[in-house]
């Protein structure tokens, strides 16, 4: 398992290049198995928000939300 830096989703995201982000996170995050961090699913949300897909922003932040609990939970345990 491998971690994405965000600079380059950063920078797509204030270049407004919104699919570019949703096709580099289909690429790296479901063919490649990386690890997005919260600063990638960030962009990722608010780029589907303002292309008004919020229903999909929302059903990415469901997927970190059940994706980060067990992690969460290790943590308080």
């Amino acid at each position: 398992m491998s971690v994405f830096s965000n600079t380059h989703p950063t920078a797509m995201y204030c270049g407004k290049r919104y699919g570019d982000i949703v096709a580099l996170f289909q690429y790296f995050f479901n063919q490649s198995n990386l690890v997005p961090n919260i600063v990638y699913y960030n962009n990722l949300i608010n780029a589907h928000c303002v292309e008004g897909r919020v229903d999909v922003g929302l059903e990415d932040y469901r997927h970190i939300y059940w994706q980060m609990l067990p992690l969460v939970r290790r943590r308080l345990l």
